[in-house]
Parts: structure tokens; sequence; C-alpha cells
């Protein structure tokens, strides 16, 4: 992680009301958990990142197989289709 990247980290922490090592420990949850019915989950090839969005609270975690988070944060409504398959767009409305 660069200092930069970090602050781009925190910057999201901020928004959840988490601290820098709240944010880490609760993208690490989400994205270890097992799979559940809450969740949308989809692997993207082309990036070699995992992705589970839950659909309770609108989270996005995103990491990778070695265990890095590349980003964790609530996914607004209006974005959702920016970020989520299409496939799932409908889905993300379940709670």
């Amino acid at each position: 992680m660069t200092k930069g990247h970090n602050a781009y980290h925190e910057k999201h922490a901020r928004e959840m009301g988490l601290n820098f090592r709240q944010w880490k420990e609760a993208a690490s949850a989400l994205l270890n958990d097992e799979a559940r019915e809450s969740y949308l989950d989809w692997y993207n090839e082309k990036e070699n990142k995992y992705y589970r969005y839950e659909k309770k609270t609108a989270r996005l975690a995103v990491g990778t197989q070695n265990g890095s988070i590349s980003t964790f944060f609530i996914l607004q409504k209006a974005l959702r289709k920016y970020y989520l398959p299409n496939e799932y767009l409908e889905l993300a409305e379940g709670k």
C-alpha cells in the first residue's frame, strides 16, 4: 500500500463511521465470510479480484486471493449500475 492509497481507504472508513483498523477488519470479515443469500458474489477474471456486495447494508468489498483489500465502501444506489454485474442489479434490492 502507498500513502495515497491508504488515504483513499481512510476516506471510505470515515464515511462508514470506522477508523482505519476497523475498516480493514470489517472488509476482511465480509470477504472471508461464508456465502449467504444476503450477499452477491462474483469474480472479475480480468482484474483477478473477488467482489462481495451485502444487500442489507449496501457494502461492497473487493479483494484479491492473496488477501489484499482493493476497496470497501457503501455503494450508493445510483452507482450500482457501474459496479454490479447487470444480472445482479435487480437482486441488489433485496434485504
